[in-house]
């Protein structure tokens, strides 16, 4: 794909993953990209709605989650684990 721009996301796209078993899904961006919340909740939730909590990344950094907690709410990424972070890379790379 040679232009990575979402329109929804409003950022350059490198990946988008989603785990089921999870209900979690990912984004993982160019450098120095962010994702308008709205779009990218909006986009995990025509996958699955029942989407718990949302993680993006810009290019290999952490960047924002965003979780389900009666109404949908930004946080950071306390309390996931490394394995996660992991995880999520090899899928991006594969």
């Amino acid at each position: 794909m040679t232009n990575r721009q979402s329109k929804e996301l409003q950022a350059s796209v490198r990946f988008i993953g989603y785990d089921h078993g999870e209900k979690v899904g990912f984004v993982i961006l160019d450098d120095d990209n962010c994702v308008d919340m709205n779009g990218c909740i909006n986009l995990f939730r025509r996958i699955d709605r029942g989407v718990k909590a949302i993680y993006t990344f810009a290019g290999e950094e952490p960047d924002t989650a965003y979780y389900l907690d009666g109404e949908w709410k930004p946080g950071d990424f306390t309390g996931t684990t490394h394995d996660f972070f992991r995880a999520v890379m090899a899928h991006a790379s594969a």
